[in-house]
């Protein structure tokens, strides 16, 4: 049995990538004859994946594959217009370099290679998970099932700012940190079970090594 393995989650957990995601998604709903939408409103659509959040934001009359392309093109576009890291984490994944590290997140896997690649942080994660990268995606415990392999860890986490990462952490039997300073909020966290809540992600290091 080997040291700890740490599955995080990406948007509002890693990256803040709120403002950037209401920003295309409000550009195609525009482009599609729609209103914009505020990030306030987009943050409740947020965790579950691409195919919830078009549902959510689809105008009438507009088909859901339309939205979309349309909001990819646009998110492309605008991807790291705002986004970044949210403060800490460079330092928090630097504390648990004695871990084994995994990213699994419910965002198309192109995107977040793409960004964990621009923000320097891919070389530290030894495999990454995408909504698309298997059949299944969050809250399925194969998500972590598929992360762990055929190896045994002392420990497994699952690290995440919304209901979905809990859930998928419990599924599984991992350990869970709900991260209070990302886009869902304590209230979702609390609610979900979360077995620790954090408010910066210097917190989280200090539960894993301390856990």
């Amino acid at each position: 049995m080997t040291e700890a393995l740490v599955v995080f989650d990406f948007d509002g957990t890693l990256v803040d990538t709120l403002g950037d995601i209401a920003a295309a998604l409000s550009a195609a709903r525009v482009e599609l004859g729609g209103s914009a939408v505020d990030p306030h409103t987009v943050r409740t659509w947020i965790g579950e994946g691409l195919d919830h959040l078009i549902a959510e934001a689809l105008p009438t009359g507009v088909a859901h594959e339309e939205l979309k392309r349309c909001y990819r093109a646009h998110y492309e576009r605008l991807m790291f217009a705002t986004s970044a890291p949210y403060d800490g984490v460079e330092s928090m994944l630097d504390a648990l370099r004695g871990c084994r590290l995994a990213v699994a997140s419910n965002k198309s896997e192109r995107f977040v290679l793409q960004m964990l690649e621009h923000f320097g942080m891919l070389r530290r994660f030894e495999a990454v998970g995408g909504g698309d990268t298997w059949a299944f995606k969050k809250p399925s415990r194969e998500v972590i099932a598929q992360l762990v392999g055929a190896r045994r860890f002392a420990q497994v986490w699952m690290v995440g700012d919304s209901a979905v990462d809990v859930l998928t952490g419990k599924a599984y039997g991992a350990r869970t940190i709900g991260c209070t300073y990302g886009i869902r909020g304590r209230d979702e966290l609390e609610r979900a079970g979360a077995d620790h809540l954090v408010g910066h992600p210097r917190e989280i290091a200090e539960t894993i090594l301390t856990g």
